[in-house]
């Protein structure tokens, strides 16, 4: 598969196990806007596939391509339970921005986030 395959191969498995995380919450928004959450996506998949294999690894699992596996189908199937049974607590309901006031209003918010 060769390295850059390897990687593209985890990070398209963290990105679909973060959208399963996500679903209860992305439930019911327009494909487009669904879209627009891959990078949430894909840092939450990352996150919880690798927090979920330090947490079984000192009970002397072996961490593993197939451990990765089964962390990741075990992740998005809970997931998407949670999607399907659980009634809708949180959703997201992404806003439009409104126009901003000035260049200079533009310049200090951009200045104060970084």
């Amino acid at each position: 598969m060769g390295y850059a395959g390897g990687v593209l191969a985890f990070n398209l498995v963290c990105t679909a196990v973060g959208y399963c995380v996500l679903a209860p919450a992305l439930r019911g928004l327009p494909a487009r806007t669904i879209a627009t959450y891959c990078g949430v996506a894909l840092l939450a998949g990352t996150g919880i596939v690798g927090v979920a294999l330090c947490f079984v690894a000192p009970f002397g699992a072996r961490i593993g391509l197939l451990a990765f596996a089964v962390t990741a189908a075990v992740l998005a199937a809970a997931g998407l339970a949670a999607a399907r049974f659980l009634p809708p607590v949180v959703r997201a309901r992404p806003v439009a921005a409104g126009p901003s006031p000035s260049r200079l209003a533009d310049a200090v918010a951009t200045a104060a986030a970084g």
